[in-house]
């Protein structure tokens, strides 16, 4: 039977080279409706000039988009990589000139809009760059961090499990919204769908999310164990061959000869700890980004029913705490092996080449770790809210 539902027009402000994640966008906002608009009583529309715009006539395109587009948008998302597009009568970009309106419309009205802001760091071929473009991305991520809170991401899939966090918190404010407020406060937001049995997606229950979590953080759990594990014992062949070159010094064994191949042991010994942890980093890619989207289900499925469990919410809540704490204790461990390598001196060239393929792959791993920590904080808060609403 039809029932009214709140819309949510999410706009997506991007120029062409993030083409994956306008995509994710999408895809993103139809998962969650198709899951959690039912029971929320919220759903998202996304709105871009691919879905939205007509061809027209104008003082300029982005005229003509601004014209057609809705300027009453409820949601902000910003993309930005390494193009910032094409300059405006009003701005450098369209995009910028997007921004700017959403973020007059908060400095005039701060509930009448959220902005999200991203900026992807996945590396790309120099070739590839244009170099006055990327100067005003970083001119202008410049300016936003004076004004508030943006989120880095290097891959398309850990910007899904960002977008679907930050998201869920926006539907669970506009659920408390909608069940608290007077028809008044957000009737121009409602519309009337069918709701008719055939028509609802089936939602998974909070045990089966919990447990699911539980199985894909279990997955990232064993990839940082294996990494401190092989950082560890990279660490200590890497003080064996340094002790090897001390105690070389003062004796007839310490010629060049003879320190250039302890060296190259050591260039080995880390040309095999990268070989090591690639392979782990598609790894812990996959289920990092798995074991975030499930949480934030979870979490948002559990004030639904899970709740009334205790203690599966409890376990749920001290897993995410716990599997932080795995997060942290592994960078730790990674961005002091990575200090221990940037202060070791130039000494070979099969041995720089070595270090720094080490350290680019700890990069990688830093990057991923430390979204994936900061996500899991926002997931813990928003299963802390619920639980503390249910109280």
């Amino acid at each position: 039977m039809p029932r009214k539902e709140t819309i949510l027009q999410v706009f997506v402000g991007s120029p062409s080279d993030v083409q994956d994640e306008r995509t994710a966008v999408r895809e993103v906002i139809d998962d969650l409706n198709n899951t959690w608009a039912a029971n929320s009583g919220v759903r998202f529309e996304a709105v871009s000039w691919e879905t939205h715009a007509v061809p027209g006539m104008g003082e300029s395109a982005q005229s003509v988009i601004n014209q057609i587009l809705p300027n009453d948008f409820d949601i902000f998302v910003g993309i930005l990589w390494t193009r910032f597009g094409t300059p405006t009568k009003e701005a450098e970009s369209g995009t910028e000139e997007e921004f700017h309106r959403a973020f007059e419309r908060y400095k005039a009205v701060p509930n009448s809009v959220e902005i999200l802001f991203y900026f992807k760091d996945e590396q790309v071929s120099p070739s590839s760059l244009d170099i006055g473009q990327l100067a005003k991305v970083v001119e202008f991520r410049n300016k936003i961090q004076e004004l508030g809170l943006y989120w880095t991401f290097t891959t398309t899939e850990q910007f899904k499990a960002n977008l679907r966090t930050h998201l869920g918190r926006i539907l669970q404010k506009w659920t408390s919204k909608t069940l608290s407020s007077t028809a008044e406060d957000y009737e121009s937001n409602q519309v009337e769908t069918d709701t008719s049995e055939e028509t609802l997606a089936e939602t998974p229950e909070f045990l089966d999310l919990a447990a699911d979590a539980e199985e894909a953080m279990d997955k990232v759990t064993s990839v940082a164990e294996n990494l401190q594990i092989i950082i560890s014992e990279l660490g200590m062949k890497m003080r064996v061959r340094s002790e090897e070159i001390e105690n070389m010094v003062g004796t007839e064994a310490h010629t060049a000869k003879n320190a250039r191949k302890a060296i190259n042991i050591a260039a080995t010994d880390l040309e095999r700890f990268s070989r090591s942890t690639n392979q782990e980093l598609p790894i812990l890619r996959e289920n990092l980004g798995a074991s975030l989207r499930i949480m934030a289900d979870a979490a948002f499925k559990g004030a639904e029913t899970g709740l009334s469990d205790s203690n599966t919410t409890s376990q749920l809540r001290d897993n995410i705490v716990e599997f932080e704490s795995t997060i942290q204790d592994t960078l730790s461990s990674m961005l002091g092996f990575k200090e221990s390598i940037v202060n070791l001196p130039s000494l070979t060239s099969s041995f720089n080449r070595a270090r720094r393929a080490a350290m680019g792959t700890m990069d990688q791993f830093v990057s991923e770790l430390e979204l994936g920590r900061r996500t899991a904080l926002e997931v813990m808060d928003l299963l802390q809210k619920k639980i503390d609403d249910a109280c």
